[in-house]
This record gives C-alpha cells, sequence and structure tokens, in this order.
C-alpha cells in the first residue's frame, strides 16, 4: 500500500434517489406483508428515508479524508503520524496541542472498539477543519484494546471547537459506521488505492443495509 492523497466523499442526488428506490424495493421484495397492510409501504418508505438521511448526514459534502499506511507499532507514535497527515492537510491550527488532547483522551480510556479498529477523535481548538485520517497498519497496533488484537485500521476524527457536540458525535458514528462488519474493515483494509477506498465509504454510506 502507499500513501494515499485526501479525497472528498459527496454523494449526488441522482445517485441517492437511485439508492433509495432500490433500496425500498429490496425491502418490499423482503417483507411483501407489509405491501398488504394498511399504511404499511408508507410506513416503510419513511424507515428507508430516514435511514439514508441518517446514513448520508454522517459523511457531509465536502469532508475531506487522508488514507494512508501507519509505519509504528506503538498508539503514541501512530496518533503522532495520523496528527502530521492532518498538519500536512492544513486543517490543525497546534499539532502539538492536538497530540497531546488525543492522548490524554486515550489515556482516560482506550477508543479502541476491538475487531482490530479504533476511533481517535478529537473536537477542539486545535482543529481549525473538520477532517478524517484513516490510518492501516499491516502488523497491527498496540492499543490496549479489551479484546486483546493489535489495531489494523485506526480512523482519526477532527473537528473544530466551533463545530456543535452533534455534528462532532455524527463524525464519530460515521467512521464506527463504516468499520463496524468485518467484511466492510477487510475491503477497506484491502483496497488497492484511494479511489477504491473512497468508493466503498460512498457505497456503505449511500444506505442502510
Amino acid at each position: 500500500m502507499q500513501g494515499m492523497p485526501s479525497h472528498t466523499l459527496e454523494l449526488g442526488p441522482l445517485k441517492w434517489c437511485a439508492n433509495f428506490t432500490r433500496t425500498l424495493g429490496q425491502r418490499l421484495t423482503r417483507f411483501p406483508e407489509v405491501g398488504g397492510q394498511r399504511g404499511g409501504i408508507l410506513r416503510l418508505w419513511r424507515e428507508v428515508h430516514d435511514a439514508m438521511t441518517i446514513a448520508e448526514s454522517f459523511i457531509v459534502p465536502h469532508t475531506p479524508l487522508d488514507i494512508l499506511d501507519v509505519r509504528h507499532r506503538r498508539r503514541d507514535s501512530a496518533l503522532a503520524q495520523l496528527v502530521a497527515v492532518a498538519t500536512r492537510s492544513g486543517v490543525v491550527r497546534d499539532p502539538d496541542v492536538l497530540l497531546d488532547t488525543l492522548q490524554q483522551r486515550e489515556r482516560m480510556g482506550s477508543t479502541a472498539l476491538g475487531k482490530g479498529v479504533a476511533v481517535p477523535h478529537a473536537h477542539s481548538i486545535a482543529v481549525s477543519r473538520t477532517h478524517m485520517v484513516l490510518g492501516r497498519s499491516v502488523h497491527g497496533l498496540e492499543w490496549r484494546a479489551a479484546d486483546g488484537e493489535p489495531i489494523r485500521l485506526a480512523w482519526l476524527v477532527l473537528t473544530p471547537s466551533e463545530v456543535s457536540d452533534e455534528q462532532h458525535h455524527a463524525r464519530v458514528a460515521q467512521a464506527v459506521s463504516a468499520l463496524r462488519l468485518q467484511r466492510q474493515r477487510q475491503r477497506l483494509f484491502d483496497a488497492a488505492n484511494t479511489e477504491a477506498a473512497v468508493r466503498l465509504l460512498r457505497e456503505w454510506n449511500a444506505w442502510m443495509p
């Protein structure tokens, strides 16, 4: 794997509509009895619409994402590399403060979620713009995960202090959502380049499975 440039994730309206129609059809095929219920189709329509709206809100237009290979094995060194990438992208006001914030957060409680995934995050004055950095580690990172597994995917979520808590939490939820299934984690880890990884993320956030 090679170092990868930043990309912006965005779901166009035509694709959204096509995905909505397809997903609604899949749900009707899976639950045909709903169509015979009073108000059933409308209820299903609302469920699909709400699910897709939530999924789409996880990755908002013009939210950059960097993807890179993490060289280090230790958590703090890996965090420093993720912060360095975000700094080069011009979204960090003070990298030392940001790194210290992330390290303190880990000492308070690990952001490792288990199954080889960690989602470190900071809602900080040290950040100038919302940004995400996904680090992939071939050998695994020592992150003190509760299940003891080394971290292979570390998704750093950064939002400036002027952004609301709700927006920050939505972006953290986006990262967790994209990494929640083993097959998704493996496909993302195996993506040959940035374009392939971004296509996967767009696909997974276009509709709720």
